[in-house]
């Protein structure tokens, strides 16, 4: 499910000592078929945007406002993509730690 793929996300943006900004918005799918979500670092106005877009089997947007079609998330500001493998292989894990950590570089 993608509610927990985004739950991982969020650990390793913890990990680093970053928090979500919006936190009562943290499933919400906005009109535009998207999440949002806002994390900054502690201290600091330094953050990221992360926008995940809810999509269909064929990669459209959908009007079925369900977290289990999200297929990837983006940063708004680099465009760095993070495409959702099966949660508990390798790559995932791989995949969000080098994301995570590319991303909280980027802003330091």
């Amino acid at each position: 499910m993608s509610k927990e793929r985004m739950e991982d996300i969020l650990k390793e943006f913890n990990d680093h000592g970053w928090g979500l900004k919006n936190v009562e918005e943290m499933y919400s799918v906005q009109y535009d078929d998207m999440v949002y979500w806002t994390l900054k670092k502690p201290n600091s106005e330094l953050g990221v945007t992360i926008m995940f877009y809810v999509v269909d089997g064929l990669g459209n947007s959908t009007s079925e406002l369900d977290l289990d079609n999200v297929l990837y998330c983006v940063d708004a500001k680099s465009g760095m993509k993070l495409y959702f493998e099966k949660r508990n292989s390798a790559i995932w894990c791989e995949s969000v730690k080098k994301f995570t950590d590319s991303l909280c570089e980027m802003t330091e």
